[in-house]
């Protein structure tokens, strides 16, 4: 567990709350954070202090421009991998 990935997952559970139509919830189990739009899955957030995981799904050009430039950054693994 680090403080960095302690901020970054509140900002990750906090930031979409924000936005207009977004909903929350626990469907599959009490670990995992995930948030909708349109009945569409955006982003999933872990409660394992042990493994630390934001996943965001995002279009296919740009998940591979991110995983170039950064290491933590790998295919998620709650999703679609094209996504």
């Amino acid at each position: 567990m680090s403080a960095a990935g302690d901020r970054l997952q509140d900002t990750a559970r906090k930031a979409p709350l924000t936005l207009p139509d977004v909903s929350h919830g626990r469907p599959f189990t009490p670990g995992l954070d995930m948030y909708k739009v349109a009945d569409k899955v955006f982003l999933i957030v872990t409660d394992d202090p042990d493994e630390q995981i934001i996943t965001v799904k995002c279009e296919p050009e740009h998940a591979r421009a991110l995983e170039r430039g950064n290491t933590s950054i790998t295919p998620g693994r709650y999703l679609d991998k094209r996504h």
